[in-house]
């Protein structure tokens, strides 16, 4: 996979990115969850950096200008 959005925009440089990994409860829920990643660009393009708007400082999220299928298709192109 980070093969794959290192080659999202085109260049030589690997893309820069945000992790988060999401276990599951250790308890109470256990079953219903599994251990969950998800990946952030930090740029908008390429070599533009993406900046955080008031509302995602503010939420602490970030809001995307596409849609996941999307994103999938293109990484799916890049292969």
């Amino acid at each position: 996979m980070l093969g794959r959005l290192d080659r999202y925009f085109p260049g030589p440089e690997p893309l820069p990115y945000i992790a988060g990994v999401h276990q599951a409860p250790v308890r109470q829920g256990r079953d219903l969850f599994r251990l969950h990643l998800q990946v952030f660009s930090v740029l908008r393009a390429p070599g533009k950096l993406k900046y955080l708007a008031g509302v995602e400082s503010a939420m602490a999220s970030w809001i995307s200008d596409t849609t996941p299928e999307r994103i999938a298709a293109r990484l799916r192109d890049v292969g």
